[in-house]
């Protein structure tokens, strides 16, 4: 005869944490072993990220930022302006791949730019109109990455969009 048969605190215990566990795992609206849903308990966003794909193709975005704007652009010089007097010219040095988000409010897409420019132009971050000679000009908010190297630092503007 088996160990829990024969001891009932014992066998209260294994079932009261399997129990547990799935109520945790339905709660947080995990999947069971077969791939489905324990329960549509959890929230709408977290079912979305539980069931975000990364590896999809992102659609695209509606208005007149987009990631593939930026792709021919890549590694040509931008010019940042701050203010009147602040301006710095910068390169485009990366575009991130595009990740899509499914939430219950909608689709998104998300994707950053990291621009190269002087370590002394933009400490703290702000919004910069952003130009270059094939694109209109644009007002990003640019945060600095990273430790300022002698010659350079960075700077990335994140995007999320409504896809």
């Amino acid at each position: 005869m088996s160990d829990q048969v024969r001891n009932p605190r014992r066998q209260f215990l294994v079932w009261g944490a399997a129990a547990t566990t799935t109520g945790v795992a339905a709660y947080l609206g995990l999947p069971n072993r077969g791939g489905n849903e324990i329960s549509s308990r959890g929230t709408a966003s977290e079912k979305a990220i539980a069931t975000q794909k990364p590896a999809e193709v992102a659609p695209m975005p509606k208005g007149p930022i987009h990631r593939d704007l930026f792709l021919p652009h890549l590694n040509s010089e931008f010019t940042l302006k701050l203010n009147a007097s602040a301006r710095a010219a910068c390169k485009l040095v990366e575009v991130s791949p595009a990740t899509v988000m499914k939430t219950a409010k909608g689709t998104f897409v998300a994707f950053s730019l990291m621009f190269e420019s002087h370590p002394g132009f933009l400490r703290d971050g702000g919004t910069c109109e952003v130009t270059h000679p094939d694109l209109q000009p644009m007002q990003l908010f640019l945060s600095p990455v990273g430790m300022a190297k002698k010659d350079k630092a960075l700077l990335e503007a994140a995007f999320t969009l409504r896809a």
